[in-house]
């Protein structure tokens, strides 16, 4: 995961007095029992040569050697690893701030490195973004001892990620005023508003300090300066992203370092020497990098690599990482120098999130946001929406049944995920139960609405083994087994698409994903039939996603400027290219290519080079597999699902032209004249996921309904002590 020579290298540096003494006295009892052993073997060497076998006594002599330094070497590097003395640490609550009316942004999607609140430096005040809309994201202050939540910023701009001043008189953040069509164009823009330190109310307006817009940025220990993240707008797998300097009160700006892939954060050392910053190195990157370079310029240094997101501490000495464990209750972190080396383990439970560092070492921020999703049904051509569920639960529609007379969709009883059938004429609810322990989130129903698709975790190398479970007989039986392929979604699933955009299902067929002989397979099997391969992708980088009709595959691959769409059948050598584009083609977690219900079109979100906008590519494709007439390119969202007369679809994402922090439904045409309608108008809140029902007449969704938001502090103890840099 890390440089292994560097991090025990940096980790030696670190030991205290203590700690070398310890290791003096293993380091004695090691060398002791080494030569204890070799005496012996020494002993056996002798006594075979006394025998008259002397090749056959130094050879016994020198395979035990062998053994012996090779155990040792093994026993040490065991021992190296931190992971096994590191402490379980027990957290301590402290509430800080609540309300039922407002809703924390850092709540939205999971902890963000744009979206944690910001503690004053004397710890009086704290300073949060606040989602009021779907584009809007407004700023606030409250006292931590109690008191009034005073608004700082309001207006339909998107204004976010708090940070405070050390001399606690100002905060910057990054908005979308200072563009012209409040868009987010190439990133937001710093700005800087004066705060009184005796209460907390603002003494100014707030003033633009970039020219230029970025994805992050971080204040400088002495507040003179100013380091923004910027990010290229071209469309490529090359695309790079920049540190660049400004002060802290306005003015021009000076390149530190440009790497290739994109700067995810940004952080000031201590000292004001180094800049810090994580690294996606490209899209195909399977690791994040902890990077450092001089203020000056320079070679950026890599310090240590991680599997997952995480979050820097304000000086740039520590971070933390959400290990994305499935427990059942909460979530679990681990918390690391920079470098790699861990410290320490915290558990949080539902629902809490960790969202940032405090002001001190050992304490931490996280919010509770207190949200419901429960299952709803709205109509696409408008009217009211119908609630299926009475509970306040959170509540993950799957799919309909073939007659659109249900929803199939997940809850949780007592705790445990559930899986259950509602209809929508009221009828009572019945229960789906999937056998055994460890079912995955996402089971998939058939088109018959008999059977269902789902994954389960078994032990040993092979993770998860996928299984069909016939509802009527009450009887599962296991289809496959082996490890799923990497996936770009909140479930971690290759992105697969059926004929008119069904996730993992095409018609009557099931299917899915397998890793197996250094290969990504893509599999199908009827409910009641065999597993065949459909098509297969090297297994040396993340597979791309796929859509499938019949027996016609369709997937895209990027390659630095260009972008190529590929159609391809089973028992085929080679996929065929259908066109290429400049910019980038289903990008992961840019949605999923998906072929019409005719299987007459392909919908393909697509980025073109800057400045045109990015959009969803329409392709029309013959019964040969060529490529009829000039692609459509529609300017907007993305992909969702088609509509059943393949003339139009639903999208996700910001038709409307507007940004906005989550998304909305929009029922899109083919036709370029006619404008996307929207579906999700008269919804508060953002849709973040949704299906369709088989006639084209509901739509259930996956949403968020806040129920009240807080902010705590939490502390871990003195895990810290002892860290010197």
């Amino acid at each position: 995961m890390f440089d292994t020579v560097q991090t025990v290298a940096q980790n030696l540096a670190q030991t205290d007095a203590f700690l070398a003494f310890i290791l003096r006295v293993f380091g004695g009892i090691v060398i002791g029992v080494f030569v204890a052993v070799l005496l012996i073997c020494v002993g056996f060497v002798l006594a075979q040569c006394c025998r008259g076998d002397r090749r056959g006594g130094i050879s016994a002599a020198l395979l035990l050697v062998g053994s012996l330094l090779g155990g040792i070497g093994a026993a040490a590097a065991q021992g190296a690893r931190p992971q096994e003395s590191v402490p379980e640490v027990e957290p301590r609550f402290e509430r800080l701030w609540g309300a039922d009316s407002i809703r924390l942004v850092a709540g939205v999607g999971g902890p963000n490195d744009m979206r944690g609140p910001a503690l004053s430096p004397d710890g009086r005040w704290i300073a949060f973004g606040a989602l009021e809309e779907a584009d809007r994201v407004n700023l606030w202050i409250a006292p931590v001892e109690g008191g009034e939540t005073v608004r700082l910023t309001r207006g339909p701009h998107m204004d976010d990620n708090a940070q405070w001043f050390a001399s606690g008189e100002a905060i910057a953040f990054l908005s979308s005023r200072p563009s012209p069509d409040q868009s987010f164009g190439p990133g937001r823009y710093v700005m800087r508003m004066p705060i009184s330190s005796e209460n907390g109310q603002p003494t100014g307006p707030p003033r633009q300090v970039s020219l230029e817009g970025g994805i992050a940025f971080a204040i400088s220990p002495d507040d003179q300066w100013i380091a923004q993240v910027t990010l290229e707008e071209i469309a490529s797998t090359d695309r790079g992203s920049s540190i660049r300097i400004l002060p802290s009160t306005g003015g021009s700006a000076h390149t530190v370092t440009r790497v290739p892939g994109i700067i995810m954060s940004v952080r000031w050392g201590a000292e004001g020497r180094f800049l810090y910053f994580l690294h996606w190195p490209g899209m195909d990157a399977e690791e994040l990098l902890v990077m450092r370079v001089p203020v000056e310029g320079g070679t950026p240094e890599r310090l240590s690599a991680w599997s997952n997101t995480v979050r820097l501490s304000p000086d740039a000495r520590y971070l933390f990482r959400d290990l994305r464990s499935e427990a059942e209750d909460g979530k679990n972190y681990e918390v690391s120098t920079v470098e790699g080396r861990l410290l320490a383990r915290v558990h949080l439970p539902d629902p809490f999130d960790l969202v940032g560092f405090g002001n001190s070492p050992g304490r931490f921020l996280a919010v509770r946001v207190d949200i419901g999703n429960p299952l709803r049904v709205l109509p696409v051509a408008g009217g009211p929406i119908q609630r299926l569920n009475q509970n306040w639960g959170y509540d993950l529609p799957l799919d309909w049944s073939p007659d659109g007379s249900e929803v199939f969709f997940s809850t949780s009883l007592n705790g445990q995920p559930i899986y259950m059938l509602a209809p929508l004429d009221g009828s009572p609810i019945r229960q789906v139960p999937l056998p055994g322990s460890g079912v995955e989130g996402w089971p998939i129903l058939s088109g018959d609405g008999e059977n269902v698709l789902f994954f389960r975790e078994v032990q040993g190398e092979n993770p998860r083994s996928a299984w069909i479970y016939n509802i009527s007989r009450d009887t599962a039986r296991k289809l496959d087994e082996g490890p799923q392929p990497p996936g770009y979604s909140f479930w971690r699933r290759w992105g697969i698409r059926g004929s008119g955009g069904t996730f993992m299902r095409d018609e009557a067929v099931f299917l899915y994903g397998i890793a197996r002989n250094g290969r990504y397979e893509l599999m199908a099997a009827e409910p009641e039939g065999t597993p065949r391969l459909l098509w297969s992708f090297p297994g040396d980088v993340d597979p791309p996603q796929v859509a499938v009709h019949g027996l016609r595959i369709s997937f895209s691959q990027n390659v630095g400027e260009e972008a190529s769409l590929y159609l391809a059948q089973p028992g085929e050598g080679r996929a065929r290219l259908l066109l290429t584009r400049p910019g980038l083609m289903s990008t992961r977690g840019g949605g999923s290519p998906m072929w019409s219900p005719d299987g007459r079109h392909l919908a393909v979100p697509y980025i073109p080079g800057a400045p045109a906008k990015s959009g969803v590519l329409v392709v029309e494709v013959s019964e040969a597999g060529e490529v009829v007439g000039e692609p459509l390119m529609l300017e907007g969202g993305s992909t969702g699902q088609w509509m059943p007369d393949s003339r139009h679809f639903l999208g996700s994402g910001n038709w409307g032209g507007e940004d906005q922090w989550g998304a909305g439904v929009w029922l899109i045409s083919l036709d370029p004249d006619v404008p996307p309608v929207p579906v999700s108008e008269d919804l508060q809140e953002s849709i973040w996921y949704f299906r369709l029902s088989p006639d084209g007449r509901f739509i259930t969704f996956e949403s968020e309904m806040p129920r009240g938001s807080s902010i705590w502090r939490v502390e871990i103890g003195d895990v810290f002590s002892g860290m010197e840099r």
